[in-house]
């Protein structure tokens, strides 16, 4: 969830998952979650043009 909100506040999703994980490397453990991130990034960056 902290992740898709960095996402919605301006970072990529490589940005977030590497900002959550120097916090807790468990963070965001399946390549599923990891997926839906990216997707989320694309989906905004899509609404914003």
């Amino acid at each position: 969830m902290l992740a898709a909100w960095l996402i919605r506040e301006g970072l990529t999703a490589e940005e977030a998952l590497r900002r959550l994980r120097t916090i807790e490397p468990g963070f965001v453990q399946s390549q599923e979650q990891e997926d839906l991130l990216h997707a989320l990034e694309e989906n905004l960056l899509i609404r914003a043009c």
